[in-house]
């Protein structure tokens, strides 16, 4: 029964491919032309076919070797162990097994996306293969809280900001999304760790009697270097850090 079904709906379905390939990325005005149970049923089995593991291996192996296998919605803060279905499996059965609308990504951006964020008008959520994400621009920003305490602990917080001459339109896209996946709250508990691996780093460079502006230039560079790219929450952490004269001096 479930082979009949997915024959009767080829012709249909490859349409759906198309439909999808030419509105990417604004995906979210397609309607499904699968409707009723055991039909959407059977549709969503096909992301069980062995086809899907071969689609799946393919896309991973086509992702630049430092971002590989990391998930691109939190910044690369988790592994991509997850797969998601940019148009959700469950209202659209018809994409359940297309590889342009499957996405790797981690856990929590899985469950925090859910079967929202890609529908209508407005969408809320980036497609990681589609959307055109400006290059050597800065969208984001962190601001380090230095404690007066010495035992207290360094604090990072994280906010999408608009650059010189950025894209309005994608600075729109990038803030919703920071909101409907929690990034700013993410991204400050897991990199408040990684700001006393810097304050280490920078601690070792006074030893060294190096000038305060050559700590800074090479903070600065470490930034411009992230895989990820200016938007990623590294490089904006390792910018903070260059411009906090209270930081440096923490670390001293």
């Amino acid at each position: 029964p479930e082979r009949n079904t997915r024959v009767a709906f080829r012709a249909q379905i490859e349409q759906q491919y198309k439909n999808y390939y030419d509105a990417a990325p604004e995906v979210g005005s397609l309607t499904s032309v699968v409707e009723g149970d055991p039909a959407c049923r059977h549709m969503k089995g096909c992301y069980r076919h062995p086809y899907v593991a071969d689609v799946k291996a393919r896309i991973l192996a086509r992702q630049p070797a430092d971002l590989a296998r990391h998930c691109q919605l939190c910044g690369g803060m988790c592994l991509a162990n997850k797969w998601d279905h940019y148009l959700p499996r469950s209202r659209f059965p018809d994409f359940s097994a297309c590889a342009y609308n499957l996405i790797p990504i981690c856990g929590d951006c899985n469950d925090l996306k859910g079967d929202k964020g890609t529908i209508g008008d407005t969408r809320d959520i980036i497609h990681a293969f589609y959307d055109d994400i400006p290059e050597g621009l800065a969208y984001l920003k962190a601001e380090i809280s230095v404690p007066n305490e010495s035992n207290a602990q360094l604090q990072v917080s994280f906010e999408p900001c608009m650059p010189e001459r950025g894209d309005e339109q994608f600075f729109a896209l990038y803030s919703r999304q920071f909101q409907a996946l929690h990034l700013g709250e993410r991204f400050s508990a897991y990199y408040s760790a990684e700001l006393g691996r810097i304050s280490e780093r920078i601690s070792e460079y006074w030893k060294f009697e190096l000038e305060r502006e050559a700590i800074r230039g090479s903070l600065s560079r470490a930034a411009q270097c992230e895989p990820g790219g200016p938007t990623s929450p590294m490089a904006a952490l390792l910018r903070a850090a260059a411009d906090s004269d209270s930081f440096l001096e923490y670390a001293r």
